[in-house]
């Protein structure tokens, strides 16, 4: 992938050849910079000393210089942002932090990840500490800084306003656009920090002004910032959390939730996890719906406790101990342990979701209830007057469904089986399935998720703050539907379908919003859940 580089640089000629400069010439990256340069002085001084640097004449002001970046490259073009004053770039190898042999390698993996993840913003840990940086998993998604020294993005032009804390607001608007940043935990970078003998740059910020600026930043962002640090030169920096964002423990805990509305993702975990997810479809034909899905206008509650009494994320309660259910599982693992599960395909074009971080690592079987992909007259020709179909692992595994039933509706009475009395009458079981976050298209009603397996970790993360912002985002809509011209199989009348019994798992064609542009016409807005 290609990226360019770009620099804002103030009245430092001498220190940028001492550090940036010299840093990409030695990973022959200097053909990707562009220099932005603030003053007229500045535009003599940088081309006279390097005359192959491409340069553009920007505002004044770092707040100002930045923003005129973010308008200068396109709409998704990704942007290395660099300071000046870098004086190497490294890698954790071994526990110990080592000065890179291939930058570029670096830079490449966290624009990968950023991808994959669907984050607009990346960075690098932001101090040298092999220590710290060695706890920490290879890259987070989480809320957590990126240090401006060093900032990759897909450029999407979000304007910052503080000139003091720049890159921790560029951390969290970013994070609100998309739910996450990507952070490399084992790479990093050495800079000079706020000296105090600052010439041209951002310049120095005495304690007196860095207390003030912190306590403004923390007043303006409380549902971020949870707490201020102060060290010992007088510089400040923040506790970050994001508040809206709940982890359950689902091990032999089952958690009934509203998942076509909740963003939610699984988190990292180690051993073999299976993630039993319990839901139902909606098998009436087209033609006989009333009106499409209706899509959720009122915001979500932000607590564990409120989303309870809501009723849109709860514990399920169970009239067994866990204790009960742990003896439950070393037989019913013992089956899902040499079960061949299969790698997760769309019905479109064979591709995997787009939802799973390692789709090949991942792997599935689905029971219960399936939609049928058998056209109408086929379907009343067998009695069936709807789009139900009975999955055909139910007797490609007997031995596994009914070992699922027994454990689930130990669980909960009544809670998995193929008829109205139960609660739910399709599953699917994943395998080690790490996904990102997304939302679950085409479930009628909320599902229902419970792990087991020996591992650890592999909560369910809620982003409540997310899913509110998409509710914001579209609370002129009216319905959703789905993308005109790609009607999932079967839902048609007359349609030839293929045989039954395919996984009822997500469509992967977006979702598509109807609404208004105020002036009495239908306007669209793809929205692809992710």
């Amino acid at each position: 992938m290609t990226y360019s580089i770009a620099i804002p640089t103030l009245n430092r000629v001498e220190l940028f050849t001492r550090k940036t400069y010299r840093l990409l010439e030695r990973y022959h990256l200097l053909d990707r910079v562009t220099l932005f340069l603030q003053t007229d002085a500045d535009v003599l001084a940088y081309t006279a000393a390097f005359p192959a640097l491409q340069y553009v004449r920007a505002p004044l002001g770092f707040v100002n210089v930045c923003n005129f970046i973010s308008e200068y490259y396109d709409i998704g073009h990704p942007i290395l942002q660099l300071h000046d004053d870098i004086a190497q770039i490294y890698d954790l190898i071994g526990g110990k932090c080592v000065q890179t042999k291939d930058a570029d390698q670096i830079f490449q993996n966290v624009f990968r990840w950023m991808k994959q993840e669907s984050c607009n913003l990346g960075g690098v840990y932001p101090m040298r500490n092999s220590k710290f940086m060695a706890r920490q998993p290879e890259y987070t998604t989480d809320l957590r800084f990126i240090h401006d020294p060093v900032s990759l993005m897909y450029n999407q032009r979000i304007p910052v306003t503080n000139p003091h804390k720049t890159d921790w607001e560029r951390t969290i608007l970013y994070y609100e656009h998309d739910g996450g940043v990507v952070r490399g935990n084992h790479y990093g970078f050495t800079t000079t920090f706020n000296p105090v003998n600052a010439q041209g740059g951002i310049g120095y910020r005495s304690p007196a002004v860095e207390t003030k600026a912190a306590q403004a930043f923390q007043a303006r962002y409380p549902k971020y910032i949870t707490s201020v640090r102060t060290h010992k030169n007088g510089t400040t920096s923040f506790n970050m959390r994001d508040t809206t964002l709940l982890r359950y423990d689902i091990h032999h805990k089952p958690l009934v939730f509203e998942s076509t509305n909740l963003f939610h993702r699984n988190m990292v975990h180690a051993g073999t996890r299976y993630a039993v997810v319990l839901y139902n479809k909606d098998y009436t034909w087209a033609s006989d719906r009333t009106s499409p899905r209706a899509n959720r206008t009122k915001p979500f509650p932000i607590t564990k406790e409120e989303l309870s009494v809501s009723g849109d994320a709860f514990a399920l309660e169970s009239p067994v101990s866990v204790k009960t259910l742990w003896t439950l599982e070393p037989s019913l693992l013992e089956v899902l342990d040499t079960t061949t599960f299969r790698p997760d395909r769309c019905r479109f074009g064979g591709k995997p979701h787009a939802k799973y971080v390692d789709s090949e690592r991942s792997r599935f079987l689905s029971f219960g209830l399936a939609l049928s992909r058998k056209s109408r007259k086929d379907q009343m020709s067998r009695g069936i007057v709807d789009r139900h179909s009975i999955n055909q692992n139910n007797t490609l595994h007997p031995v596994l469904f009914d070992m699922l039933c027994t454990y689930l509706n130990t669980v909960h009475p009544n809670l998995f089986g193929l008829t109205d009395q139960f609660a739910f009458t399709s599953l699917i079981v994943a395998r080690n399935a790490q996904c990102r976050f997304h939302l679950d298209a085409d479930n009628r009603g909320p599902a229902c998720i419970v792990g087991v397996g020996d591992y650890r970790g592999g909560n369910l993360l809620i982003d409540v703050g997310r899913s509110n912002r998409r509710i914001e985002r579209l609370s002129n809509v009216v319905t959703v539907q789905r993308v005109a011209g790609k009607k999932s199989e079967g839902h048609g009348d007359g349609e030839e379908g293929e045989q039954d019994g395919g996984d009822p798992m997500d469509e992967c064609v977006p979702e598509c919003v109807w609404g208004s542009d105020g002036g009495g016409h239908d306007v669209v807005d793809v929205w692809d859940g992710v």
